[in-house]
């Protein structure tokens, strides 16, 4: 968990120093949004992302996650702690296992896009297999950043994974996050989210298994200012998202905020309930709708 805090900028007003956050900071954002009880996830993926030599990546790792431990530990009843690591590193696996003996974590956290993950190499793969193998004997479901960097990411690449991992370990809970993208909506993300809603509809994924999280994806129209046309893309971004959304089942969808980075500002208490007021008043859902995915849980906050 890192954050900016201005009050420790450095004189000569070079930019502020990054400090850690704590289950203090995300139990006012909760309270500020009227929530009870939210998952608090380990960026510790990170500290192996591709381009990055970090000599001591692996204590690092340990370390984030250890810190996410101890503080969800404090507040158990309102927070939820999932570990994280690069699935490509070479330790893993031993890390994974690690967590999943630690009672005080309850999820795995796997940024594919930030990982380097290629759902087209066969490699990377056997390797996200071996990582869902590990899952199930453990009984730890996934939370998973799916939207990987290639350009062209759409339904092919969320087909790959659900054919070729999720439907070989068909009782692990998982939580796509971003609702198969990687914020904001648009066509790649909709045919990603697509390939679930096939795969339900066609009986190659138990879909009382899965949930969907709306972190950092509604965004508000007026944000594109003087351009009517990106405001009306957004609009209709917003207005395919709702049809998605109740194709997959509102029970299947939570609430996601990618607090503290989303929305975008200062004001870390106030930045879960601002998403929530965007959701409430751009997304074209009924009152009954949005009650239900709000009184909705991922996995990670169902499991004991």
């Amino acid at each position: 968990l890192a954050g900016l805090d201005p009050a420790e900028a450095p004189p000569g007003g070079a930019a502020a120093r990054p400090r850690a956050l704590t289950a203090a900071d995300a139990l006012a954002a909760l309270d500020a949004a009227g929530l009870e009880r939210g998952l608090v996830l380990s960026i510790a993926y990170m500290f192996a992302a591709p381009g990055l030599e970090i000599d001591d990546a692996r204590a690092r790792v340990r370390a984030e996650n250890d810190y996410v431990a101890a503080q969800v530990a404090a507040h158990p009843d309102r927070l939820a702690g999932a570990c994280s690591v690069n699935p490509l590193a070479e330790y893993a696996l031993d890390e994974i296992a690690r967590c999943a003996g630690d009672l005080r974590l309850t999820a795995l956290k796997l940024h594919f896009g930030n990982s380097g993950v290629d759902l087209r190499d066969a490699g990377h793969v056997a390797r996200l297999v071996a990582v869902f193998e590990l899952l199930d004997r453990n009984g730890l479901p996934a939370v998973v950043h799916l939207r990987a960097r290639e350009e062209d990411y759409g339904a092919p690449d969320a087909r790959a994974f659900i054919d070729q991992v999720l439907a070989r370990m068909p009782g692990v809970p998982v939580q796509i996050a971003h609702m198969a993208g990687w914020g904001g909506y648009d066509d790649a993300t909709d045919a990603a989210l697509g390939a679930f809603a096939e795969a339900f509809a066609e009986g190659r994924l138990d879909p009382r298994l899965y949930t969907f999280d709306l972190g950092a994806v509604v965004f508000v129209p007026e944000a594109a200012g003087a351009d009517t046309a990106l405001a009306e893309r957004v609009r209709a971004a917003n207005g395919k998202l709702a049809r998605r959304i109740r194709e997959i089942g509102v029970e299947r969808v939570v609430l996601g905020s990618d607090w503290p980075s989303w929305p975008p500002g200062p004001d870390l208490r106030g930045g879960i309930a601002a998403y929530l007021r965007v959701i409430e008043v751009v997304l074209p859902l009924n009152e009954d709708e949005r009650a239900r995915i709000l009184a909705n849980a991922g996995p990670a906050l169902r499991r004991p």
